[in-house]
């Protein structure tokens, strides 16, 4: 994934979170080497649970992609 599209991706994923209406609860699936809950049980739309998620999403790719990364490569690990 080009660093392009992980942007673009961040980008519409916080603008999703940052438009739900109040008392609205939420959660995010991360996708890595498995599916994972960002939160325990749906979380309370606000602004910090829209922080903490969009933080813990952002980490996955931060931590073990580059733009000399070959994504094909990269995208391989989702599917093992």
């Amino acid at each position: 994934m080009t660093s392009t599209l992980q942007k673009f991706c961040y980008s519409q994923l916080e603008t999703v979170l940052k438009g739900l209406p109040s008392g609205t609860y939420f959660n995010v699936i991360q996708y890595d080497r498995s599916s994972v809950k960002v939160f325990q049980q749906p979380a309370l739309a606000s602004r910090t649970n829209t922080d903490v998620a969009m933080n813990k999403v952002s980490s996955t790719w931060r931590e073990d992609y580059s733009p000399r990364t070959d994504p094909i490569e990269w995208l391989q690990k989702f599917r093992e």
